[in-house]
């Protein structure tokens, strides 16, 4: 199976399905289950139809409406199915964590890719579990990532706000 795929000769109206197998039977991808209702997913060459504006493929589960994008020009997804309230608490779980590893980039000096790491790392460990990866959550686990990062991003704004002031003569 190769990663790259051209989608050009594939219509919108022919999305790609298990029919009976575990792998897509145009892009040989693993079948993703939906995690609320166990269908399986549907390979869509475009994401127009849910957005307005093709950002690139996604798989969906037609029965329930939950879906996940691919990483541009393959057919591997960003992270499990979700469903709408579980993309809304991503985002928001995003917003928060995101403020954290780009802080610790700008007061250590780190990459943003080694600051993202550590962040992940640091999350995996309060999450008690081996690795954390935002997009592979779902409901009460990122409803914790938002409760246990919200502290910390007010104390950075407070901070930051206080450098524009002139009365924080930390970093």
């Amino acid at each position: 199976m190769t990663d790259q795929l051209n989608f050009d000769d594939v219509q919108d109206d022919e999305p790609h399905r298990a029919s009976g197998h575990e792998t897509c039977l145009y892009c040989k991808a693993e079948v993703l289950a939906c995690p609320y209702c166990e269908k399986d997913t549907t390979f869509a060459a475009t994401s127009a139809h849910r957005y307005q504006k093709d950002y690139g493929p996604l798989w969906e589960c037609k029965p329930c409406g939950a879906w996940v994008s691919c990483h541009k020009t393959t057919n591997k997804p960003k992270g499990t199915v979700a469903n709408g309230q579980d993309r809304l608490l991503r985002r928001q779980a995003h917003a928060a964590f995101d403020v954290l590893w780009k802080e610790k980039a700008r007061r250590h000096a780190l990459s943003w890719s080694r600051a993202r790491q550590l962040g992940y790392a640091w999350l995996s460990e309060q999450l008690g579990v081996d690795e954390a990866r935002i997009a592979e959550l779902h409901g009460d686990a990122l409803r914790e990532v938002i409760r246990m990062c919200t502290p910390y991003v007010l104390m950075i704004e407070d901070n930051k706000n206080r450098r524009k002031e002139g009365k924080y003569a930390g970093r």
